[in-house]
């Protein structure tokens, strides 16, 4: 620490030795920054202060039937149209800043000067509604006209913009929803004339051609089926008429398992094929059924001939007669589900012979329809938004939902806000300062000389025997007295010079702007 402190007054020894360079160059950089900060010209900053309310009874009856019109936004996008070009040029126009813009240039710097100079503050939260317009201009009616000419746009352009937005929204939804009903139109003409093309290859009730198709088989199963019982039942009769089995005297016990047999082997044969294990063994089991049938017809041979005989009377018993017509009736069952058979083998077969055909007759279908249900969806959506937008535009005609309201009027100080000459002139004097000290310690670097003995010795690296101090006489003593008491004189003029420059900052830059607007005017 105590080598730091003694090479900083080693410093300090050498630098003094230029005090007077250091002194000329602190007077010179305070004294040009003094003048070059009184001829920065004021600058009055004029401002306004907005307070934008939404108030309306409908809104809450009318959220999600109608448009949502959040007017803070709007506003807020509002300010920044304001800074458009248009806008800009409105406002020189209709304030004094068109004496300034004589030619296109100047104007154009006067717009990107406007657009720099102009400060919209917006509103910090959501429930803040404030909105603060500040412009700076050298002269203060000039900054005051500014801001009225804003505030002025502002209110009439974020009404009318209100309305005709609304209107252009309506106007544009409807020139869609023209459009989108000719689309709609064609649609449907398209969809009509390919159903009345293919009429009988439709898919009905949601179904496909191989959908249909599988039902088709499955009915045609079903319908087989239902032929072979019926055979079955017209087959018993008959053998039953022509005394084959025996319907009248009562059924054995080997009748009823044959039957019981028959019956199960039918509802297997409706599930499985020939093949199925269940099947062959019923089949086995009502072979010998049947053997064993044939057995005992055989032993009944002799009751033949007595069977015989009792013939001619069948023709007069009741069961005898109810067979016969449930012959009859067995008899058309089979031809009605052979036919519905029939029928359904040649719809099948149609089928069969379209199955290039349909599948892309379906295809066709269901891309028209998919067309068709999307056109028909942006329509609805334009109907429904223009339906909105009519609704909003009615509840705004029918109630003034925006209020402005001024909190503070355009309003100039008296005072410049800028620019701040004492915190500028104290800057200019630090700067002087800084570099004449600066200056000092250059020269002391380019320039050394050696004060004490021990930076000697540091320097050179040879021992130093001793010093001679110097001998002031009275008269040289004198002379440097005066040259310390000149150099504080000279400094301390310095001072009282920024005193009175501070003093006087005000109405010294006043006049001194004065003489340089009048020697600019001379020249032009």
């Amino acid at each position: 620490m105590r080598d730091q402190l003694l090479q900083l007054l080693t410093y300090a020894r050498g630098m003094w030795r230029y005090r007077w360079y250091g002194l000329i160059l602190t007077w010179c950089i305070s004294i040009i920054g003094w003048v070059v900060i009184y001829a920065i010209p004021d600058k009055y900053e004029a401002s306004t202060r907005v307070q934008i309310e939404q108030q309306s009874a409908l809104e809450p009856l009318l959220r999600g039937l109608a448009v949502d019109t959040n007017i803070v936004s709007k506003v807020a996008l509002m300010t920044r149209v304001l800074m458009g070009r248009e806008n800009l040029e409105r406002i020189i126009d209709n304030t004094d800043l068109k004496n300034y813009a004589t030619t296109p240039a100047e104007k154009q710097r006067l717009i990107i000067s406007l657009r720099q100079n102009i400060k919209i503050g917006l509103p910090r939260g959501r429930g803040d509604a404030i909105y603060t317009f500040k412009y700076s201009h050298t002269e203060a009616y000039i900054a005051k006209q500014v801001i009225e000419n804003l505030l002025k746009t502002l209110v009439d352009g974020a009404i009318l913009d209100s309305l005709t937005d609304k209107k252009s929204a309506q106007n544009f939804i409807i020139d869609q929803l023209n459009q989108q009903e000719i689309r709609l139109t064609v649609a449907e003409e398209k969809l009509a004339q390919f159903k009345k093309k293919n009429v009988g290859m439709m898919p009905s009730d949601g179904q496909g051609y191989y959908d249909r198709l599988q039902i088709s088989y499955e009915e045609r199963d079903k319908l087989r089926s239902d032929l072979r019982i019926a055979k079955n039942k017209y087959e018993l009769l008959d053998k039953q008429l022509k005394g084959e089995a025996p319907a009248f005297a009562g059924d054995s016990d080997t009748d009823k398992k044959i039957r019981e047999h028959t019956a199960a082997l039918e509802e297997l044969l409706l599930k499985y094929t020939e093949q199925y294990p269940d099947v062959i063994a019923k089949r086995e089991i009502i072979a010998q059924l049947r053997k064993k049938k044939a057995r005992e017809l055989t032993e009944r041979a002799d009751e033949t001939t007595s069977l015989n005989t009792q013939q001619s009377d069948l023709s007069l018993n009741p069961v005898y007669q109810d067979t016969k017509i449930a012959l009859s009736a067995a008899a058309v069952e089979v031809k009605t589900i052979q036919s519905r058979l029939n029928e359904q083998n040649i719809k099948i077969k149609k089928y069969e012979e379209l199955v290039d055909t349909i599948p892309e007759v379906e295809a066709q279908l269901a891309r028209l329809n998919r067309d068709y249900a999307v056109i028909k969806t942006q329509y609805e959506a334009l109907l429904s938004r223009l339906e909105s937008a009519k609704l909003s535009a009615e509840a705004d005609k029918g109630q003034d939902n925006i209020k402005f309201k001024i909190i503070d009027p355009p309003f100039v100080p008296l005072k410049p806000a800028s620019p701040n000459r004492m915190l500028l002139m104290f800057a200019a004097l630090l700067a002087g300062i800084g570099g004449g000290l600066a200056l000092m310690f250059v020269l002391y670097i380019l320039r050394p000389v050696f004060i004490t003995t021990q930076e000697l010795n540091a320097t050179l690296g040879l021992p130093v025997l001793g010093a001679v101090k110097i001998r002031w006489s009275d008269a040289q003593k004198e002379k440097l007295k005066f040259e310390l008491t000149k150099f504080m004189a000279a400094a301390f003029c310095l001072i009282i010079i920024f005193g009175v420059a501070l003093i006087f900052k005000d109405t010294g830059s006043y006049y001194l702007q004065e003489v340089m607007s009048g020697h600019s005017g001379g020249l032009s």
